[in-house]
Order: C-alpha cells, then sequence, then structure tokens
C-alpha cells in the first residue's frame, strides 16, 4: 500500500481558502493542530468534541487569532448518531456550505464509519453541497502490528480498511475523494490531500 498525491488540494496551493472544515476531536491534541494548521491555510473550521470546556475554550483562541465568523464550536459525542448528524447540519447551516471532513475523533470504527457517510451526505452535490474530501485519522498501528495492543491496531486497521474501501467506491456527484490526510513539518507548513492506492 502506498500514498499518492491525487487532489485538486494537493496541487493547488490556494485550495483551502474559503473553504470549511469539520474536525471532530478538534478541542485538543492532534485536531487541534489539524484546525490550526486549516485556519492558517484560510479555511474556516468547526470543531466537534465531547469535552465543552476545553473546546469552547480552544474555540475563543482561535477566534481571537482568525475571527470570530471563520470558528465554530459543537458539543459533540461522535457516538451518538443523531447528534452527530445535527451537528453536520449545523455546520452547514452556519458556513453554507461543508468541504472537508475530518475524523479525527479518537473512538473506534463506527464513529469513523458514521462521520465518513455524513461527510459524503452533507458535502455531496446531489444533496446541495460543492463536493469535497473525507479525511480518516488513523494510526502507523494501522499498518503495523503491536502485540501488546490488539484492540488499539483492530481499531487503527478498521479505520484504515474502511478508508480504502470508501475510497475504491465510485462516488459520482456525492464525493470527490475518501482519502488520508498528510502534514508536513520544516521548510514551512502545509497540508495535502492524498488516496491510498494499492500496489
Amino acid at each position: 500500500m502506498a500514498m499518492t498525491d491525487d487532489s485538486n488540494a494537493a496541487s493547488d496551493p490556494d485550495w483551502f481558502k474559503g473553504k470549511v472544515a469539520l474536525v471532530t476531536g478538534g478541542a485538543m491534541g492532534l485536531g487541534m493542530a489539524i484546525a490550526s494548521l486549516l485556519l492558517q491555510e484560510g479555511c474556516s473550521v468547526a470543531l466537534l468534541d465531547i469535552n465543552e470546556y476545553v473546546g469552547r475554550t480552544t474555540a475563543n483562541d482561535f477566534r481571537r487569532t482568525y475571527g470570530e465568523h471563520r470558528v465554530k464550536f459543537l458539543h459533540c459525542d461522535v457516538t451518538n448518531d443523531l447528534q452527530f448528524e445535527d451537528c453536520f447540519r449545523e455546520v452547514r447551516k452556519n458556513f453554507g456550505r461543508l468541504d472537508l471532513t475530518i475524523n479525527n475523533a479518537g473512538i473506534a470504527t463506527m464513529a469513523v464509519y458514521l462521520g465518513t457517510q455524513l461527510g459524503i451526505k452533507y458535502m455531496g452535490k446531489d444533496s446541495g453541497g460543492h463536493g469535497g474530501y473525507v479525511v480518516n485519522i488513523a494510526s502507523i498501528a494501522g499498518l503495523v502490528v503491536c502485540p501488546a495492543i490488539p484492540a488499539y491496531n483492530a481499531s487503527k486497521y478498521g479505520v484504515i480498511g474502511l478508508t480504502r474501501a470508501f475510497g475504491g467506491r465510485e462516488r459520482g456527484e456525492r464525493c470527490s475523494q475518501v482519502g488520508a490526510l498528510q502534514s508536513k513539518q520544516g521548510g514551512g507548513k502545509y497540508l495535502r490531500l492524498t488516496r491510498w492506492q494499492s500496489t
């Protein structure tokens, strides 16, 4: 398995400007770092997180730097199907569009599966969207066996497997691509959308 560039976002450094991203688990850690990079690149960002206090604090910090209108926090338990979908609706209502869904919350595979389905639904042109990208965050543990953490291994292998399965389907007008996000630092920060390709 290899990762290759295959997207407008990979080739166009201005792709992120004016776009809207939804980041689950966006209040802290990797999700917060991804949200920060997206904001730096010109995206507006909706942070979804179960930790309301930290989420609101992070959102307020981002607003002070990037502007009130570019950041929204939504309290969300991604294991609650109805609440999760309500958040997608609210993001599209608030920003008028959704272009990038980042499934980052560290909850097992089913939440990532639901987030992928919702991303496709709410970005899809057949439901009033503009098309977009679904990005599922996994781990090296989804590629390499770690005997000490079999449950974690299984979860991350599952995330990579479902991402590849979705990416292998013909999405037509529903979704441009399902893939993986790579952030590289050194000589400047940048974001790159890539897709899984079997070798």
